[in-house]
């Protein structure tokens, strides 16, 4: 995540990309279906990490009115027990520049939603509201968390790094 979408307008980030690392391009070539989308997050309900993340993508492109059914569905959610949070995601079709693996028949630039929630149980439910209710019909993944890292924990490590180097 990012502060600006212009992180990946900038001349380092477009090195990086076009420059993959001998670990990108092992970790890459074992994944499936992989898909490059570079998004701005239009709303968000909640706060924290929820244990489960559903990733429940539209299936087409999307319109005002769907973006605004898609948001209302994570406010609607956001009031459901279990659910920690929802984040809407939609595309930026000139960044979103497809993976050299990824198919390009068929490539949809369609809006994702995150719910994050404390079981796949309420996460499963929450995609089955969303798709009746908003009408998406796109792919889910149910992904279960193992570990959070944040920015905030990599200034601690890097002051911690800091202070062994002193003390050591």
């Amino acid at each position: 995540r990012t502060r600006s979408l212009d992180a990946f307008r900038s001349e380092s980030y477009r090195q990086a990309f076009s420059h993959q690392t001998a670990w990108s391009v092992a970790n890459l070539g074992r994944m499936k279906n992989c898909m490059r989308r570079v998004c701005a997050v239009v709303a968000e309900t909640g706060v924290g990490t929820g244990a489960f993340l559903a990733v429940l993508r539209f299936g087409q492109p999307a319109g005002a009115g769907d973006i605004e059914a898609l948001c209302e569905e994570g406010r609607s959610l956001q009031r459901r027990d279990g659910i920690i949070a929802t984040r809407l995601l939609v595309p930026d079709a000139t960044l979103s520049s497809p993976l050299p693996a990824e198919k390009s028949e068929g490539r949809v630039l369609d809006p994702i939603l995150l719910i994050e929630a404390t079981s796949e149980a309420v996460v499963r439910d929450a995609v089955q509201q969303v798709k009746r209710n908003a009408g998406a019909t796109g792919e889910i993944s149910v992904l279960n968390m193992m570990w959070h890292l944040t920015e905030s924990d990599l200034a601690a490590v890097r002051v911690s790094e800091s202070v062994e180097g002193l003390c050591g």
